[in-house]
């Protein structure tokens, strides 16, 4: 986390939040041994807090970026408010699940905004897709 501090401490209008999105306040296990492949795991080496996004930010969000490891249901569940009330643009990974792209999709638009859909694949192999709402 603090090499993550230090990366963005030379951009504006960037604060840094060391907690994990959820859809509740909590602590989870985390497998942090996988690299950028790291994901919430009951098994996992380290324990991290977490709390939805609605309740750590209170002043409207641009742009919702999530890529958490299988994760992002419920972090999107926790950001909520947030996406009914100013809808952000979001980009979201759906490719860590096989009902991610559908799931992810229907919820977001369970939310009453008429986004515009797009999806992109980033990888020749099976990861790397992600869903963007406009």
């Amino acid at each position: 986390m603090i090499a993550a501090r230090r990366r963005l401490e030379a951009f504006r209008d960037v604060e840094f939040f060391q907690i994990g999105l959820s859809d509740a306040h909590g602590s989870l296990r985390f497998d942090s041994d996988s690299g950028s492949a790291s994901a919430v795991s009951n098994a996992g080496s380290e324990e991290i807090l977490v709390d939805a996004l609605d309740a750590v930010v209170s002043e409207p969000v641009s742009l919702v970026k999530m890529d958490l490891e299988g994760w992002e249901m419920p972090a999107l569940t926790g950001a909520q408010g947030h996406i009914r009330e100013t809808k952000p643009k979001l980009a979201i990974a759906a490719y860590h699940r096989a009902a991610d792209l559908r799931e992810i999709h229907q919820y977001v638009q369970s939310l009453g905004h008429h986004y515009r859909i797009y999806l992109r694949h980033y990888t020749q192999g099976w990861s790397g897709s992600v869903l963007f709402f406009r």
